[in-house]
C-alpha cells in the first residue's frame, strides 16, 4: 500500500506542475508540450508515465456520392414504399412519448 501511495503522491506532484492558465494539448492537436523535463523525476521514482497526446491523422474532406436508396433499403431489416421501417415507440413509465395504437 505504501508503494501505491507513493505513486499517487508522484502523480499529484505532476498535476501541481501543470500550467492551469493555458489549456493542455489534446489528442486532436498537433503539438504537445515536452514531457521529458516534467516527468523525469516521477519516472525515476517508479511512477507510471503520463500518456502524451499524438497528432490525429487528417484526411481530406472530399464529397462522395451517397449510397443509392435501393442499395440502402436492400440491406435494411425492414422497408416499405422506399422508407426504412423502425420499431414502434412505446410509452414507458415517466416518459413523455405517447404510444400509438396499432
Amino acid at each position: 500500500m505504501a508503494g501505491q501511495l507513493g505513486k499517487i503522491v508522484d502523480y499529484i506532484d505532476q498535476l501541481q506542475r501543470l500550467d492551469a492558465g493555458k489549456p493542455a494539448a489534446t489528442s486532436g492537436t498537433a503539438a504537445a508540450p515536452p514531457a521529458a523535463a516534467a516527468h523525469a523525476g516521477a519516472a525515476a521514482r517508479g511512477a507510471p508515465p503520463v500518456p502524451q497526446p499524438r497528432a490525429a491523422p487528417e484526411a481530406e474532406d472530399v464529397p462522395r456520392p451517397c449510397l443509392p436508396r435501393e442499395v440502402f433499403l436492400a440491406n435494411a431489416p425492414a422497408a416499405r414504399d422506399g422508407f426504412l421501417l423502425v420499431p414502434e415507440v412505446r410509452r414507458t413509465p415517466g416518459s413523455d412519448v405517447e404510444a400509438r395504437e396499432g
